[in-house]
């Protein structure tokens, strides 16, 4: 039998074992969740693809500058309106419908030169400037309207926009060719690696702008030399629709 003292030496054996079983079921509970986040990607396979598409354009757009000036703005904006109406009866005899014709932007503004003399700026006269758009469909005629033009009084045409009213179709078609060849890629590269192509995991594709081809800048400088002895010849090229796709799927190796 032992005596109170000797209990009280032998009593805190115990608590060792305690705080060993605590401490290993803290390190449990701790490095568990660790585990659990630990987890491995399922092989795959990722491939992209292009593709594109080629549609003849229907649709073209163009401006059309008239500049002038006067010593005052009220003459250099008669001066204006008066060549306007002129180009614009041109343009109609020309075959151009009414509603292809668009005025967007009239302004009237003082011009200053640099005065030495006087080290300040000097008002010369006044200039005005009207742009009128054109849209249309008659490409075939597009020579003729920008001759119709500048012959009038224009002093400027813009670069000719082409572009194609069935783009979405087009872009439909760019997108399944662009898939397709991915699809392709991806299953030669899987075979290669001696598994086979899975389920699809990941695609996605890269939005685009519709299109639109600008004419070459020389003919606009054949176009405004004054009474053209041959007629302006416009022969626009091919609208490229292109589509671009990623895609991932999953790579099934071969059973053991």
């Amino acid at each position: 039998m032992l005596d109170p003292e000797s209990r009280a030496h032998q009593a805190p054996r115990r608590l060792p074992v305690t705080l060993g079983i605590a401490a290993l079921l803290g390190t449990v509970l701790c490095t568990a969740p660790l585990r659990a986040e630990t987890r491995t990607e399922p092989p795959h396979i990722s491939a992209s693809g292009t593709a594109t598409v080629s549609i003849p354009p229907d649709e073209a757009d163009f401006s059309i500058g008239i500049v002038t000036d006067g010593a005052s703005g009220a003459a250099a904006g008669a001066d204006n309106a008066r060549l306007t109406n002129a180009v614009l009866e041109r343009l109609r005899r020309a075959g151009l419908p009414s509603a292809a014709i668009r005025s967007s932007q009239l302004a009237v503004y003082p011009r200053w030169v640099y005065d030495e003399a006087t080290h300040r700026q000097r008002r010369t006269g006044f200039e005005a400037t009207h742009t009128i758009d054109v849209e249309t469909t008659a490409l075939s005629r597009l020579g003729e309207f920008l001759d119709a033009a500048l012959a009038a009084g224009a002093t400027s045409v813009s670069p000719v926009a082409f572009s194609a009213s069935d783009h979405a179709a087009a872009r439909e078609k760019a997108l399944a060719q662009a898939v397709a060849n991915a699809l392709a890629d991806a299953r030669t590269a899987a075979h290669a690696a001696g598994g086979t192509l899975g389920a699809l995991l990941e695609l996605s594709t890269q939005p685009q702008p519709a299109p639109r081809m600008p004419m070459a800048r020389n003919f606009i400088a054949a176009a405004a030399m004054p009474s053209p002895v041959v007629p302006t010849q416009v022969t626009p090229e091919a609208i490229r629709v292109e589509a671009s796709v990623s895609a991932s799927w999953r790579f099934l190796a071969p059973r053991q």
